[in-house]
């Protein structure tokens, strides 16, 4: 089966492509780049320029962000989460989701969804959906040790358009 992008994620690579918003620093000219390493989330998105609330959570800081693309809008909750240590330190990854829908109470997953939920899985080449007790989500992680303001602006693109695929193969699902 032939899967094509979701226009809003065809839209945001063509606009990156094109050189036009977000504008990031770039080595140019054969002028040294800044360091790129990221040394928390909070700075990554700072560097964005991108709106963010903080919220205080018991597991730690969350932050809110919106992101819109063509008049869609989706709440992206991100934070920081410790997989271990290294040589260099700590290793963490950003983690990411979106809620893709609420479910309701009680409610029974028939197989046809379960079967749809892991083929969309199967195809993911970044992030996943996955179905808690309470809503879907779609979830993506990164190292945040080499990650930079663009590799954020990118996941949060992720966020978004896989969401809105997953909102459109699941919501006929919750309907019946």
């Amino acid at each position: 089966m032939r899967h094509s992008l979701p226009p809003c994620l065809a839209a945001a690579f063509l606009l990156l492509a094109s050189g036009g918003p977000p504008r990031f620093s770039r080595a140019e000219d054969g002028k040294q780049a800044p360091d790129r390493v990221a040394k928390s989330l909070e700075g990554l998105l700072k560097s964005t320029g991108l709106d963010y609330t903080l919220h205080k959570d018991p597991g730690g800081d969350v932050f809110k962000v919106p992101i819109e693309v063509e008049g869609e809008t989706t709440m992206v909750y991100a934070r920081e989460r410790t997989l271990g240590r290294s040589k260099a330190g700590e290793l963490k990854v950003i983690y990411m989701f979106a809620t893709v829908a609420r479910l309701p109470e009680g409610f029974r997953p028939p197989l046809q969804m379960l079967k749809r939920l892991a083929e969309i899985n199967e195809d993911a080449l970044v992030g996943n959906l996955s179905m808690g007790k309470d809503a879907l989500s779609y979830n993506d992680s990164f190292f945040l040790r080499t990650a930079d303001d663009e590799d954020l602006v990118m996941h949060l693109l992720f966020i978004h358009a896989g969401r809105q695929k997953c909102r459109k193969e699941m919501l006929p699902f919750l309907m019946e």
